[in-house]
């Protein structure tokens, strides 16, 4: 049997919490189970070259965000479909929301949407609404 194909989504790789806990923890996968690669959908980042020499393909998808979501996902969605991933795992509100749409579209059999919960609080009902009507199969579950 073949490593599980995983795909993360991300807005970039610069410096900060997300994007240090990515280029820690990703490299640190059983490489028999898991072939994980990293598409950002606005920039590589500064600690792009870091992930990539630590064995992690990196590569930049933008989501064109001044389109409808459905004509801006088409070129995420079609890189999906070639990369034919088992999982995709967005985190964070956009990437959740275009990763998740275009990995529909590209027959990604699972899909994991990572939120800040803190957000949901500080925004309350109306924010975990959206949340729930966003999140496609998960029957409105948070």
């Amino acid at each position: 049997s073949r490593p599980l194909r995983v795909v993360r989504v991300y807005f970039h790789l610069d410096v900060g919490g997300i994007e240090a806990r990515l280029v820690d923890l990703l490299p640190r996968l059983d490489r028999r189970r898991f072939d994980v690669r990293m598409l950002c959908t606005r920039r590589l980042g500064r600690l792009a070259p870091e992930m990539t020499a630590r064995g992690i393909p990196v590569e930049v998808c933008r989501y064109r965000s001044k389109l409808p979501m459905f004509a801006s996902v088409w070129p995420l969605a079609r890189r999906l479909r070639r990369l034919a991933p088992d999982v995709v795992h967005a985190h964070g509100e956009t990437p959740v929301h275009v990763a998740t749409v275009a990995a529909r579209r590209a027959g990604v059999p699972i899909v994991i949407g990572q939120f800040h919960t803190s957000r949901l609080f500080r925004e309350g009902p109306r924010q975990l609404a959206r949340e729930r009507r966003s999140a496609p199969g998960s029957n409105g579950r948070c």
